[in-house]
């Protein structure tokens, strides 16, 4: 029981059994901790049993410096029988014997918790452990119950009998575990527990040379490399070599000295198997099966290039040793190459991969990388942002001589590169061409869905005719036409989808399936017909079943009006039809609830929807973009960590509605800063839309410098510059010197821009369909602009001219004769700045009576929450034109029209219409309108100072009224109290401010001059704080702390004075501050008592010299008005004198008011010029 007793203590663990001695210092005896797992057999202690035989030819081990027994605790026996015992046992057995512990790995010893540290390399002993059983049991007859049963343990495949095993073990005689021995190491080592490994690792000792096979000694090397004994696994090992070429146990050293990064162990091991192997087999070559079980070993990409970097560094003389030995050199030729296929199938990380692949120039090593690396990305084991790089590793790959891609590798690339990546596409058709001759059926299929996805109908019509004379069984099924109905349906073009659906039945008698039908509803919701849409899903709800793709169709044209009811309609019927929920149908949901302004909803259900694995990127995209038009930057932030959480990939939509959110906020610089990275880190596919959008933002910004390198750095990258870039270029170039060459230059681009995209080659991909689709994307917004700077840099030609290209390439808008919202707002304007106010307000009535058709409801109460702001740009323009026309009712009107019929005005607009109104006379409107409409957002005078205030301040939607037009409604306030006392009808307006007006009388009476604007506050003939703080955002560190240490000092300076004078403002104490007020008032009329003594002191002197004559009616006279007519009388000289010049007639300003303008208008330094006028 004690020997059993002592087997279980472990040294980390006796100290928490025991209690701590309190004065007692003895210390355990040594057995303890030398004795433990090893177990030695205690039946060859008892005298009568043959002992082991002792193999001579053993190499000798070193004995350990501990004298006590292994498995006899000696010192529980008396003293007086340990003199017999060492007598008649003068050598047994001792777990210590042989034990090295390696200096390199600190282990805890006798430890439960001790793992292999390659669990991966485990040799499955348990076939040949059954093999070796049947054998023993075949030939040999069990002479007692224990041994048959020790038998059937070790062939019970449960396992998990090892403290079984080894009691029976122990109990047999010495000829039985002879010819069991080597079963029961194979099956302990199986085992990760310290005491089985002690165990079979004291049997493996007793085991001769001449026994060993690859088996035994792959088990013998395993556990020594477990108790951290290296070196004697590899004297193990090299014995077992040279003694009878045995190589077991190979794996396991390669495996430790490559986890460890012991180069040149494993090198060494590696040669000397080669260099046998050579020596066996003369004539063949070896191979590098063996290699092949380290395929477990981790992160093997990290580790070849840690091998790599040891062979140019500390392994460099090393390796020129190997080189002289052309065995060991071509055995180390092999381990690296095979190392380096071994980390490329693993697969390590696509940036090693490129290096490797580049290195070896293996075509076939490619295509099995592309294959690997593809398969993973289907199976979701590898994200979006990895597999874009393999692009790269592509283009290396098409340069080696004979290398020709797999079609798998061509499918995968098609699916990397659809839908954005135009240029990959175009060349990945050419070279599917190249090398395969032509495209398959699939190819056909992939390349027609994409043609028809740009909306190219020229192209695609061309390819369908080859696809159909090839394979001409596709006219025969519905599979056949898809393409061709998909091209006009992405292009709006109901009616040319009717007529074909009508050709497939008469003509071709292919029949019309629910997919036509699909497409059928797909291009009225293009061509946004709703009522088009309702029935033509009742007509598919009589014939067919609606999968889910016809709620999709139905859900998104319902929530493109912002219908949310008639949206969560068509989703009960689907689910209750039990029609399976797709990502289209739940991107539909979340943007009927944006459109309807509920945001926090739709996050609730995007939420709920990830948690059930039914979201998708474009779902969390519209969420992101929709917060990003709301001026909420921090919570795009939070939703795209959820994205991570949630496991949704971002993609390049994702980027750009990122970028527009800090767009949208003036962050130009950190999107800038996102856009650099990206490109230089290959974070995501960057496309010309990006660097539009950072544009864009730049150039309303006023950040022109920005603006130009972006578009230098995007033609030094052969990056395409498309129209909106090119707008954003003009718009920054009008912005700062409007009438120069290169600006009207660049403004006639934007047509030869816009031509270019209208004929271009139908072959080609970056044809007029990629610009189409992009402009209608932003619903025409960009035209605007380009026709509203054309017409302000007074190009109308050119204005006339893109309008020409526009309709010839969206003609259905000039046949309808009613154009997008954002064009007709561009041609309002256009008028607007020539002058023809008639002409604009004609326009305004085309536009009120379309969009009015456009967004009102079914039921003819109200508009749609999708078209609530569609009035808002061409409104501003109209309101301009009343303005101007002093048409007060006019504007009144409109405003009341607009609003009735259910359609939302920004923050803008209502800004514009107060102001307008107060100056048109209007003031009491005005007033009604501020307080309901921008009052309640209002929310004090210091409100807005932060960045959080200022990034919400410029959400439009936002009502709140702005300062500026608080402060004019202020001014006639205080006006009409000036006036009060003389008009009877101002004093009742006055009198029910208050009572009708709550908010804005609160504002207008807690106003001081803290809170007045900067322009109020500075003089005009000073510079605008806005040039001075571009001024000092332009100056360097230095210069600016030399001018705060000389302003500090002014400010001292004038403290001084103050303090000098009597006049220094006390503290904050009010008790104070009012003394101090009566102090100073009392020391200004003193002041002012004396300057008034001694002027007329003086003045009485001056007259007692005067001449006699004078003198009655000079005394008679009040010294004010005696001076005051001594200075007019100066001054009329002075301009009868000066003011006869030729260009008379103008008026005279003094020079403080002629600089103002010129400062205002050029915002620079100023080179006067001397006139008579400005003397």
């Amino acid at each position: 029981m004690l020997e059993r007793t002592a087997v279980g203590l472990e040294s980390c663990t006796l100290q928490r059994v025991l209690p701590k001695p309190t004065k007692s210092t003895r210390r355990l005896h040594t057995a303890f901790w030398q004795h433990g797992a090893s177990a030695i057999d205690l039946s060859q202690s008892w005298p009568g049993l043959p002992r082991a035989a002792e193999n001579p030819s053993s190499p000798q081990q070193p004995q350990s410096t501990l004298m006590a027994s292994a498995f006899l605790l000696d010192f529980l026996y008396p003293s007086n029988t340990l003199p017999l015992l060492r007598k008649l046992y003068p050598r047994l057995p001792r777990s210590e014997d042989d034990r090295q512990t390696s200096h390199a790995l600190r282990r805890r010893a006798f430890s439960s918790s001790t793992a292999d540290p390659r669990p991966d390399l485990v040799i499955e002993n348990r076939a040949s452990l059954e093999r070796s059983v049947l054998l023993n049991h075949g030939y040999s007859t069990p002479q007692s119950d224990q041994l048959r049963h020790l038998y059937r343990l070790l062939a019970d495949e449960r396992g998990n009998h090892y403290g079984e095993i080894w009691d029976l073990y122990t109990h047999l005689g010495h000829a039985e575990r002879l010819s069991i021995r080597a079963d029961v190491i194979m099956y302990l080592v199986q085992s990760h527990g310290i005491v089985e490994n002690g165990r079979a690792l004291s049997v493996f000792r007793q085991i001769p040379i001449d026994e060993w096979d690859n088996e035994i000694l792959a088990s013998g090397i395993l556990l020594f490399l477990r108790t951290g004994d290296l070196k004697s696994a590899m004297q193990q090992f090299y014995i077992g070599l040279e003694a009878k070429g045995l190589t077991g146990g190979l794996e396991y050293l390669l495996a430790d000295a490559i986890t460890s990064r012991r180069w040149k162990l494993a090198l060494d091991v590696w040669i000397a198997y080669y260099t046998s192997e050579v020596k066996r087999l003369p004539r063949i070559k070896p191979t590098t099966e063996r290699l092949k079980e380290l395929k477990g070993i981790p992160d093997q990409g990290h580790l070849y290039f840690a091998f790599r970097s040891y062979l140019s560094t500390d392994g460099a003389e090393y390796q020129r040793q190997i080189k002289d030995v052309p065995v060991s050199y071509e055995a180390f030729r092999s381990f690296r190459r095979h190392f380096a296929e071994t980390a490329l199938r693993q697969p390590c990380a696509p940036d090693q991969a490129a290096l490797i692949l580049d290195t070896l120039r293996d075509k076939n090593l490619y295509n099995e990388y592309f294959e690997l690396m593809l398969s993973r990305w289907y199976g979701k084991l590898e994200t979006r942002s990895s597999i874009n790089k393999l692009p790269d590793m592509y283009e290396k790959f098409k340069e080696l001589p004979n290398a020709i891609p797999t079609m798998n590798v061509i499918r995968g690339l098609f699916k990397i590169y659809f839908p954005k990546n135009i240029v990959g596409l175009e060349q990945l058709y050419t070279d599917w061409i190249r090398w395969k001759g032509g495209l398959n059926r699939w190819g056909y299929e992939k390349f027609l869905k994409l043609y028809a996805s740009r909306g190219n109908v020229e192209l695609v019509e061309k390819l369908w005719t080859e696809f159909v004379n090839k394979y001409p069984d596709m006219l025969e099924t519905p599979r056949g036409f898809r393409s061709i109905l998909n091209v006009y349906a992405q292009t709006g073009n109901s009616a040319e989808v009717e007529r074909i659906m009508k050709e497939m039945v008469e003509k071709y008698d292919a029949g019309t399936d629910i997919d036509c039908y699909n497409t059928l509803l797909k291009a009225y919701v293009k061509d946004n017909e709703y009522e088009k849409v309702l029935s033509c899903f009742d007509e598919v709800s009589q014939i067919h079943t609606p999968d889910s793709w016809t709620y999709a169709h139905a859900m998104a044209m319902s929530s493109k009006k912002g219908d949310l009811e008639t949206t969560l309609d068509f989703f009960n019927k689907s689910q209750e039809a039990n029609v399976a929920i797709t990502k289209e149908m739940t991107l539909s949901l979340v943007v009927a609830y944006c459109q309807n302004e509920l945001l926090q909803e739709a996050e609730t259900l995007c939420f709920e929807l990830a948690q059930r694995g039914l979201t998708h990127t474009a779902t969390w995209n519209q969420l992101l973009n929709f917060n990003g038009e709301a001026r909420n930057l921090t919570k795009c932030y939070m939703l795209l960590e959820r994205m991570k959480q949630f496991g949704i990939e971002w993609d390049e939509d994702t980027h750009r509605f990122l970028l527009q959110a800090l767009v949208n906020v003036d962050q130009i610089h950190a999107a800038y800063t996102l856009l650099k990275g990206a490109e230089e880190q290959d974070a995501f596919v960057v496309s010309p839309e990006h660097h539009a959008i950072v544009m864009a933002g730049a150039a309303r910004c006023g950040q022109h410098a920005l603006v130009d390198s972006l578009h230098y750095r995007m033609q030094k990258l052969n990056v395409h510059v498309n129209f909106n870039a090119l707008v954003a270029v003009v718009e920054s170039a009008a912005q700062q010197k409007p009438g120069a060459e290169r600006t009207l230059k660049m403004s006639k681009e934007l047509v030869e821009h816009f031509r270019r995209s209208l004929s271009a080659e139908s072959g080609q991909l970056l044809a007029s369909e990629s610009e189409a689709t992009a402009i209608q994307r932003g619903r025409f917004h960009v035209v605007g602009r380009a026709i509203a700077l054309l017409v302000q840099l007074r190009q109308f030609g050119t204005a006339e001219e893109l309008m020409t290209l526009f309709n010839e390439m969206f003609p259905q808008y000039k046949e309808a004769d009613q154009y997008p919202v954002n064009v007709m707002s561009a041609l309002m304007t256009a008028h607007y700045l020539d002058g023809d106010l008639d002409k604009t307000l004609e326009l305004w009535g085309k536009v009120w009576e379309g969009t009015l058709e456009n967004g009102r409801k079914r039921s003819g109460k109200g508009v749609y929450a999708g078209h609530e702001y569609d009035i808002s740009r061409a409104i501003t323009v109209a309101m301009k034109a009343f303005r101007d026309k002093n048409d007060a009712s006019g504007l009144s009107n409109c405003i009341d029209d607009v609003t009735k019929e259910g359609f939302k005005l920004t923050n803008a607009n209502w800004s514009l219409a107060v102001r307008y109104l107060s100056e048109l006379g209007r003031w009491e409107r005005a007033m009604h309108w501020c307080e309901t409409k921008l009052m309640p957002g209002w929310q004090g005078w210091s409100w807005g100072r932060t960045s959080n205030d200022k990034a919400l301040f410029r959400n439009t939607r936002a009502l709140r009224a702005p300062k500026n037009i608080v402060f004019r409604l202020q001014q006639e306030w205080l006006k009409f109290r000036k006036i009060a006392a003389w008009d009877a009808q101002v004093s009742r307006q006055l009198d029910n401010v208050q009572t009708k007006y709550p908010r804005l009388y609160q504002a207008f009476t807690t106003s001081d001059i803290q809170t007045l604007q900067l322009t109020h506050q500075v003089d005009a003939s000073r510079k605008p704080v806005r040039d001075l703080d571009k001024i000092l955002r332009s100056m360097p560190y230095a210069e600016l702390m030399k001018a705060k240490e000389s302003l500090l000092k002014q400010l001292m300076r004038e403290r001084r004075r103050e303090k000098r004078l009597g006049i220094e403002k006390p503290t904050s104490d009010p008790k104070e501050q009012e003394e101090w007020k009566q102090e100073l008032q009392a020391r200004v009329r003193r002041y002012a008592t004396t300057w008034a003594a001694r002027r007329a002191k003086q003045f009485t002197s001056n007259n007692r010299t005067a001449p006699r004559e004078e003198t009655a009616s000079v005394s008679d006279a009040d010294p004010d008005e005696v001076i005051a007519d001594e200075r007019s009388r100066y001054w009329n000289g002075f301009f009868d004198r000066y003011d006869q010049s030729p260009h008379g007639g103008q008026k005279f300003r003094t020079p403080v008011q002629s600089v103002v303008p010129r400062l205002n208008k050029y915002r620079g330094p100023i080179r006067r010029t001397t006139k008579a006028n400005d003397v």
